[in-house]
């Protein structure tokens, strides 16, 4: 990067524009207070469980299922206990659906506890129909340092989308599990074949690691991914990856580039289901840095050759609850804040290096129909509509993001294939 002269100096004006906005340090408080609450003491026991049975598996390990349970046997559990663990189970990336039942033990206010699974197939396939239109106003002129990176931030965030997966998993050993793909990454918006190795309770009950790699005619990929749970629903995350090659864009470029991102994470997980739930509770948060090599002309953005580099510490929530059988309604947001940073241009030597601290604020709100699950072949359909406002701030320049989006999902044992649209306005000011 620009030596450190030309930086100013972040730290200071990052914590001072924090304290200036004592809304902003009052909800972050609020949302810490909230996640303490979460933590608060088990509910009574009421069944003791004498043995742990798993039903409905054709090719996954019942060890798996009952690691991510994260109950033993010879231990009383309470009934919120008990649905919280189904529901761990259910967040396997193999496992559709879970309905538990209990059966008389071998003495009286013993049981043992059944776990019917519903297991996805070995050949699975999804895709993303999205489309999306953006509005954009600029306010006076927005040719300042400030609103340049702003307007950076912006279309960077668009660029990590994945909207295709076609491919199989093998199961190896007792808690092992290999997949195969075509698919985009979470990193990229390109098709790589990727090859991907998953170990279940390495660390404890409930954990893992995963390793990727993918590569396709340009760039190459490489991710590492670990989590381990604290207690009940909590855990923690870490994930390291790596995009390199010679662009990801149709601007293709004869030098070689690299995008980096680092991420550890806290997350209190209650939901009923990964994809779209109808009931608990997502509250996370974590520190993140990216970093993006634009200097070899190998992105659109940032523009002119400039390298990109971000860090962040980040809060978010979302809470999901039932309003009928088969409809929710949700609410939550995200707290952002944290330092962008902008090399100077190989292309343009009149360009400086720019480092801001920024912050971002973004309720939202969402509602969710289920139509009734068909258990012969196993199908369900979704109607998710969600609003959010997010308001950004670089230094000197502002932000206002409405956002309104609706999507249309399909799931079946062998896939989950979703149609999604989105309305975004955008008003900048500096």
């Amino acid at each position: 990067m620009s030596p450190s002269t030309c930086r100013p100096a972040v730290g200071p004006a990052l914590l001072r524009s924090v304290l200036e906005r004592r809304w902003l340090a009052f909800g972050l408080l609020l949302f810490v207070l909230g996640c303490v609450s979460q933590a608060g003491a088990a509910p009574p026991a009421h069944f003791h469980v004498d043995a742990i049975e798993v039903e409905g598996l054709r090719h996954a390990s019942a060890e798996v299922v009952r690691g991510a349970s994260m109950l033993r046997p010879g231990r009383a559990y309470g009934e919120d206990e008990l649905r919280d663990a189904v529901r761990r189970v259910e967040r396997l990336p193999f496992v559709v659906d879970v309905e538990f039942r209990l059966r008389k033990g071998r003495e009286r206010g013993h049981v043992v506890l059944v776990i019917e699974v519903v297991e996805a197939t070995r050949f699975f396939a999804g895709f993303d129909l999205h489309s999306s239109h953006e509005n954009e106003f600029w306010l006076e002129s927005y040719d300042t340092p400030e609103t340049r990176l702003l307007e950076q931030k912006i279309h960077l965030e668009d660029i990590e989308r994945g909207d295709f997966v076609l491919g199989t998993r093998w199961f190896l050993g007792s808690r092992g599990v290999l997949v195969a793909a075509l698919q985009n990454s979470e990193w990229s918006s390109e098709i790589f074949a990727q090859a991907g190795y998953t170990h279940y309770d390495l660390f404890g009950p409930g954990s893992f690691a995963a390793l990727s790699i993918g590569v396709n005619d340009h760039n190459k990929l490489f991710g590492v991914e670990w989590g381990v749970p604290i207690r009940g629903n909590h855990s923690v995350r870490a994930s390291y990856a790596r995009v390199q090659g010679y662009g990801l864009s149709s601007a293709r470029s004869d030098k070689e580039g690299q995008r980096d991102f680092l991420r550890f994470e806290w997350r209190y997980d209650t939901r009923d289901d990964p994809v779209l739930p109808l009931d608990g509770d997502l509250l996370n948060g974590g520190v993140e840095s990216r970093s993006y090599d634009g200097r070899s002309g190998w992105l659109l953005w940032p523009p002119r050759g400039a390298a990109y580099d971000e860090r962040s510490l980040w809060f978010s929530m979302e809470r999901t609850r039932r309003i009928g059988r088969n409809v929710a309604w949700s609410w939550g947001g995200r707290c952002e804040f944290g330092e962008l940073e902008r090399s100077a241009s190989l292309d343009d030597p009149l360009s400086l290096s720019i480092e801001r601290g920024y912050w971002s604020v973004q309720p939202r709100l969402g509602l969710t129909v289920s139509l009734p699950r068909r258990k012969e072949g196993y199908s369900e359909r979704h109607w998710a509509t969600g609003l959010s406002v997010r308001r950004t701030g670089v230094d000197g320049a502002r932000s206002v993001e409405l956002e309104f989006s609706a999507e249309l999902v399909y799931r079946v044992r062998w896939g989950i294939f979703r149609i999604s649209g989105v309305y975004r306005d955008v008003e900048v000011r500096p």
